[in-house]
């Protein structure tokens, strides 16, 4: 009889899930290593993802942002939005070897959306962007501006989440057997 999950792979999402959670925890605490600790969120979910171990990652995910909404409330957005969910589609866009022709206009789009729902946030909840007046910018060529800063940033991430995926499926088939 065939089981649904084998242990080894619900450990491995588990290990995952642990590393993102810590990682989360650690960016609403140290404040000036905030955006290093939710890179290092979404690379926690590339354990189980380096093994294509799909379903075991969204299970990594849903638990590490769960858990992180009870420990840090509303801080658990960035990896929610941007490093948990884009890297989970990100490397199954890569391993399922979508041509980029799809892949980069729906990135792009993603982290537009993404961009978006952020600027809104911080305008309602923190600080009116609007208002700030940096260098005389209209809010549209303001907003343009940021949001092509976040989509390169964007696009590094991509980068750096598909490398270590492949460094870490070549690892893992090495160290696990």
């Amino acid at each position: 009889m065939k089981t649904r999950f084998s242990s080894k792979r619900i450990a491995t999402a588990a290990i995952g899930a642990a590393i993102s959670l810590l990682a989360i925890i650690a960016a609403y605490y140290v404040k000036n290593l905030s955006l290093s600790f939710n890179v290092l969120a979404g690379v926690g979910l590339l354990l189980p993802l380096s093994q294509k171990y799909y379903k075991e990652s969204v299970l990594a995910y849903v638990a590490a942002a769960a858990l992180g909404a009870v420990f840090t409330n509303i801080n658990v957005l960035p990896f929610v939005m941007v490093t948990g969910l884009y890297t989970i589609a990100a490397v199954l866009l890569y391993d399922k070897k979508v041509k980029w022709v799809i892949t980069v206009p729906a990135c792009a789009a993603y982290g537009c959306l993404c961009f978006f729902i952020l600027y809104k946030l911080a305008s309602l909840i923190t600080l009116d962007i609007v208002k700030l007046k940096l260098g005389g910018l209209s809010p549209a060529s303001l907003y343009v501006i940021l949001n092509a800063v976040f989509l390169l940033a964007l696009a590094a991430f991509h980068a750096l989440i598909i490398w270590i995926n492949n460094y870490l499926s070549k690892l893992l088939k090495k160290v696990i057997k």
